[in-house]
């Protein structure tokens, strides 16, 4: 027997549109329309907040006599709609605790989207297809949705790097599901490679890493470089041929990229705890998902979202600076030239706090720089270059700051070409907190003896 069923919308959208979902699960389940509950919530104020829709969240589920064991609901989100109820389960719930079974995500911007920090009349335009630019949008939530954002960044520390695990075998067993295809039409102004036109395949994937960055005046790290991994891989599908309005299901499947969605959103709903991570013989919920989406996988773009955030060893909050890659010393024009036409294909630095910064890097590019190919890439070099720039110790013009390394020394932090693929792993986030060492110069304060008149 399935446990109730709610379906939660995303911004600026409502539950009627999800009505069609509603039919093909009650047919599914036994024809019962009572265990299918349609969430609304209030998306386009913008003085409604994150943490208001989870405490709305918590008192209407109540309210709705909706289980609250632990385990005893099935949720499906389109969208923002999972921001909404991971940072609901966060707050108000345990692992142990939490009623959520089964989590399905259609198209999450779980590190944000690339279109929250447009304007009014982008979104009103481009997006919604409204003549009348004057609306509001919901400022407090694209400033949670906006890339880079503290929020989704702490969010992912509350879930995916908490000591107890969220997700898995006798926890929640979550899905994401995202597509590969743009817009057409004026919308299709929104589309990026790598997307579903609204959520970039790696801000979708709750399967993550983070690493932390210690480095010292000359930019030598005070530890080694470990990657820690989000503490359990989440189920992962790329459904071809699906844009971000596409993946919500129809009642009834007209192509095969439907039918293809249909299997993936059922199997989702039905996966248990063995089949989750394959640790029954018969099945594994994590590999059978790669299979029905192979199409999908194969067909998007490989890019790989970065988040960093930069402060110093004092607490001072970094807004200003700029990530520098680089293969060797000496004159690399035709690399350098690659990496920022290329590898580096955007950077987006979030609007209330540049400390924060998301890079869009096309890993896909990096396959034509292993060795023997024209453009030999044996490792990679990273540095900071950060303002204030500290020049020299006798400067008195700007005492304090940070140094910065030249391209033309092998210094930095290494990547070296047998750990490429580690770091640079598509559809995924990584988070990068980095921490500089502020240099200061011995006149910033100093003490003389005092000569007392005799």
């Amino acid at each position: 027997m399935i446990e109730p069923i709610v379906i939660v919308h995303g911004w600026s959208d409502e539950s009627r549109t999800f009505r069609g979902l509603a039919k093909l699960l009650e047919k599914e389940f036994d024809s019962r329309p009572s265990l299918i509950n349609l969430a609304d919530w209030i998306s386009m104020d913008d003085d409604v907040t994150f943490a208001d829709l989870a405490e709305a969240m918590q008192r209407a589920w109540v309210a709705a006599n909706l289980p609250t064991k632990p385990r005893s609901a099935n949720i499906i989100t389109h969208s923002t709609g999972a921001l909404v109820v991971r940072d609901w389960m966060t707050r108000y719930y345990q692992p142990s605790s939490v009623p959520i079974k089964r989590f399905l995500m259609l198209a999450p911007p779980n590190f944000g989207s690339q279109l929250a920090h447009k304007g009014h009349s982008f979104i009103g335009r481009a997006i919604k297809g409204w003549k009348n630019h004057g609306f509001e949008t919901g400022e407090q939530i694209l400033k949670g949705l906006e890339l880079a954002s503290p929020f989704t960044w702490a969010l992912a520390e509350r879930d995916l790097f908490s000591n107890e695990n969220w997700y898995g075998q006798g926890a929640v067993l979550a899905t994401v599901l995202i597509g590969n295809e743009g817009y057409d039409g004026v919308r299709a102004i929104a589309n990026e490679k790598g997307s579903d036109g609204t959520v970039r395949i790696s801000t979708a994937n709750l399967n993550c890493s983070r690493l932390n960055l210690h480095l010292d005046e000359n930019q030598t790290l005070v530890k080694n470089l470990e990657i820690e991994r989000s503490n359990t891989k989440v189920a992962f599908g790329i459904v071809n041929s699906l844009n971000h309005s596409s993946i919500v299901p129809n009642a009834t499947a007209k192509s095969h990229a439907e039918e293809t969605l249909h299997q993936c959103v059922l199997e989702a709903l039905k996966v248990g705890d063995g089949d989750y991570l394959g640790q029954s013989e018969k099945f594994n919920w994590q590999e059978r998902l790669v299979e029905m989406t192979r199409d999908g996988f194969a067909n998007a773009s490989l890019f790989k979202n970065v988040v960093t955030r930069v402060s110093d060893n004092l607490g001072n909050v970094v807004t200003d600076y700029f990530v520098e890659f680089y293969r060797t010393s000496g004159e690399d024009g035709k690399f350098e030239r690659f990496l920022y036409e290329t590898f580096l294909y955007s950077v987006h630095s979030y609007k209330d706090n540049g400390s924060y910064r998301a890079l869009y890097l096309d890993v896909g590019s990096l396959q034509s720089l292993r060795p023997g190919e024209a453009i030999n890439l044996k490792q990679l070099f990273v540095s900071i270059d950060a303002h204030p720039q500290y020049l020299d110790k006798r400067s008195k013009t700007q005492p304090v700051g940070y140094r910065s390394l030249s391209p033309t020394s092998e210094g930095g932090i290494c990547i070296p070409s047998g750990r490429m693929d580690e770091f640079f792993r598509p559809h995924e986030t990584m988070l990068v907190n980095v921490v500089l060492t502020r240099t200061l110069s011995a006149g910033v304060v100093t003490f003389r003896h005092a000569k007392m008149q005799q």
